[in-house]
Formats: C-alpha cells, sequence, structure tokens
C-alpha cells in the first residue's frame, strides 16, 4: 500500500490530523536522537502511524536505548513504513 493511500485511510479515521503536516526527526528524539537531527515534512496521518509504530516497539517513559536497539528498532519501523523522500517520493 502506498503512503497516499495510508493517509487517506487515516485522515479517514482521525479527522483531526487531514490536512496538516508535521516535522518528523529521522531518528526520535526519545530514542536518542538529537533536537537538531534531520527531519522530514510528512503528512500528520502519516507522522501519527510512523509514532504508533515507533511507541509499539519502544514504549514512552522507558530508558533511552542504547544506538544498537535504537537503530534496529528504526530498521523494523521504516522497513514497514518508510518516509516517503527517503524512496523517491516527493516533499508534500
Amino acid at each position: 500500500m502506498t503512503s497516499g493511500r495510508v493517509v487517506v485511510r487515516i485522515e479517514r479515521k482521525n479527522g483531526r490530523l487531514a490536512g496538516r503536516y508535521e516535522e518528523h526527526h529521522f531518528w526520535p528524539r526519545y530514542l536518542g536522537g538529537g533536537a537538531d537531527g534531520p527531519t522530514y515534512r510528512l503528512p500528520a496521518p502519516y507522522h501519527q502511524l510512523l509514532t504508533n509504530a515507533f511507541r509499539a516497539r519502544w514504549a514512552y517513559g522507558r530508558h533511552t536505548p542504547t544506538p544498537e536497539e535504537a537503530r534496529q528498532i528504526m530498521m523494523k519501523v521504516y522497513a514497514e513504513l518508510p518516509i516517503p523522500q527517503l524512496i523517491g517520493i516527493p516533499d508534500p
């Protein structure tokens, strides 16, 4: 399923995110990424989906994972939900 289809499905479920965009830290801050790390502008529904996928693998409130643990988490999440700009889909 393309990211565009995912966004439409999420927008139908959660209308408050429809039409909005948010910055996503490639290395999530709560997993040890820096505030000044690279970010990508994503449709808010897709960003929420990414956030939920990260939380499912490493819940908020836990200690910060080691860099290797964080890399493993990111590899799993991004294999399922790639950042569109990194796979050739232009910025929204």
